[in-house]
């Protein structure tokens, strides 16, 4: 019995040392929760290491804040919790002219550290695993960290142009009169402390902030829009469509938070926003759209859908140099590359929805919605 209960012993032993391994290493901070609200982090060096010290007891841990190194971290980990007992704090001030670098770390040490008032006892999760691993720790009283193994992107900022839209399955027109733009900026929003983005529709405009969130996702904190009225049905059909994409609902009436994929580089590089609750696409690109080229891919068709071992399309202009990416449903990149026949094998995908988005030399794309059987 004695040795049964060894043998138990070890083996929970080896599994809370298997968990303690998760949280080690370096973690980038990508927002605080404070009161139920989220607040971006905006500056990309705000950092936690958690490392081990065999000839301590304790681990140690090292941090950095929007102003001030932390240093000489202790700790103990249990499966569920972390209580941090002791760490130094630089003592330099804020910058006068960046008062919010003051008051972002102390929210930031109020979870961590509980304003140094030790011990600090946090729960800790971890979702995901390598690089998409994501920690979050919360504080008793419910404000949170959340971290990613990942440093926050940097790609999505920057102007990017509507090329396409789809909503339910069904391609929605661009204005010939509209040249819609979506605009992420790398600073620091006046009303919910996110990032600032901004855009173009038919005959409105609309501007909101927005806070990065891990494995290319990001939540949407305020947004408003122009409430102008259009000159055409066509206009009008475009707005509430576009209205479906970006920001999203959920049922209660809450932003909810928004995949995203981006390919290639520079100039080539494509986005592409996948709503899967309203079921619509938004592909953009860097550049505007050329109107002759477009018109070509923009008349792409699939033949059949669902499909159970071939994708086959109309209207594929073999003398075009064309391109295509398919995507999961979660807008993950399963391949890329040139389109040199009008048929694409897709027998070895699992039965499920995904996308296909083709395009030009010039950047012009359009994105299709197909069923796998």
């Amino acid at each position: 019995m004695k040795h049964l209960y060894l043998f138990f012993t070890f083996l929970f032993c080896l599994s809370a040392n298997a968990q303690n391994e998760d949280l080690l290493g370096e973690w980038y901070l990508y927002s605080i929760n404070h009161n139920s609200n989220t607040i971006a982090n905006i500056y990309s060096y705000v950092t936690l290491n958690l490392t081990e010290d065999t000839n301590n007891s304790n681990f140690n841990f090292s941090a950095m804040s929007s102003c001030n190194p932390i240093f000489s971290g202790e700790y103990e980990v249990t499966s569920s919790d972390i209580t941090i007992f002791s760490a130094d704090v630089g003592l330099a001030d804020c910058f006068p002219s960046e008062e919010y670098e003051g008051e972002f770390e102390g929210y930031y040490l109020g979870i961590l550290l509980n304003g140094e008032s030790y011990p600090n006892e946090l729960s800790w999760s971890i979702t995901g695993s390598g690089n998409d691993a994501v920690l979050i720790l919360t504080k008793a009283n419910g404000d949170y960290l959340t971290f990613s193994r990942q440093q926050m992107p940097t790609d999505l900022f920057g102007n990017w142009f509507l090329h396409s839209l789809e909503v339910n399955s069904t391609s929605v027109e661009i204005p010939e009169s509209a040249t819609p733009t979506l605009n992420f900026d790398n600073i620091q929003g006046p009303t919910t402390n996110g990032f600032e983005f901004e855009g173009e529709l038919a005959c409105n405009s609309f501007s909101g902030e927005f806070s990065h969130s891990p494995n290319s996702t990001f939540d949407i904190l305020y947004y408003t829009e122009t409430l102008g009225i259009c000159s055409s049905p066509e206009e009008n059909n475009f707005e509430s469509s576009y209205a479906l994409v970006l920001p999203s609902y959920d049922i209660g009436g809450n932003f909810e938070t928004v995949n995203y994929e981006i390919t290639g580089t520079g100039n080539n590089q494509t986005l592409i926003i996948n709503n899967i609750t309203n079921n619509s696409v938004a592909v953009y690109g860097r550049q505007t759209l050329s109107s002759t080229e477009n018109e070509i891919v923009n008349s792409i068709r699939l033949k059949e859908n669902p499909v159970n071992e071939n994708l086959s399309f109309y209207n594929l202009n073999n003398e075009s140099e064309l391109f295509f990416t398919m995507y999961s449903i979660q807008g993950k990149t399963i391949t890329s590359q040139n389109l040199l026949d009008a048929e694409i094998n897709v027998n070895h995908l699992p039965s499920g929805i995904y996308f296909i988005t083709i395009s030009d030399k010039l950047h012009n794309s359009k994105t299709l919605k197909f069923i796998k059987l």
